[in-house]
């Protein structure tokens, strides 16, 4: 008689922490709902969304309602003033980060004001995607993202800190 033992499976499951900043991928301050519900449809077919992910869209309470049509999923954040899209996306992404597990985050912004961030994350071990539009991503996040997406339909590996 043959005896099997059965030994436990290990899952894993992978994280990823979609962060947007609606403004940069539009391209603009004030946002038009068919430019970014193309980019919205651009990033999906770029960069895979899991079941398990999150995402959480940023923006100025100018562009509050805009957004909240155009991007049809994700938490949404509103900051006005100076860089206030930007800071409270990475209040937002800092906060998800310390109470969650993710594996991997995706910035969708070109802006250099999120290369502290970038670094924060990766000091942590967590992976980091760049995605931005052509010509609008700073050459700091390029250089320390472990991958970069530039949403002209290109995918582009950059070698780096992640590297």
């Amino acid at each position: 008689m043959e005896t099997f033992t059965a030994t436990p499976s290990r899952f894993t499951i992978t994280r990823t922490l979609h962060c947007i900043d609606a403004e940069n991928l539009s391209g603009a301050s004030f946002v038009s709902a068919q430019r970014l519900a193309a980019m919205y449809v651009s990033y999906r077919e770029h960069v895979n969304v899991g079941p398990m992910d999150q995402t959480i869209v940023s923006t100025s309470h100018f562009n509050a309602l805009t957004v909240g049509m155009a991007w049809p999923e994700g938490r949404y954040r509103w900051r006005s003033g100076e860089n206030g899209a930007d800071l409270e996306l990475i209040a937002a992404v800092k906060d998800q980060v310390r109470q969650s597990k993710f594996d991997h985050v995706v910035i969708a912004s070109g802006d250099g004001i999120f290369d502290e961030l970038l670094i924060w994350l990766k000091v942590r071990g967590i992976r980091v995607t760049v995605v931005g539009i052509a010509n609008s991503i700073s050459h700091k996040l390029r250089f320390l993202a472990d991958n970069v997406v530039v949403l002209d339909g290109t995918t582009t590996r950059t070698f780096g800190m992640g590297a």
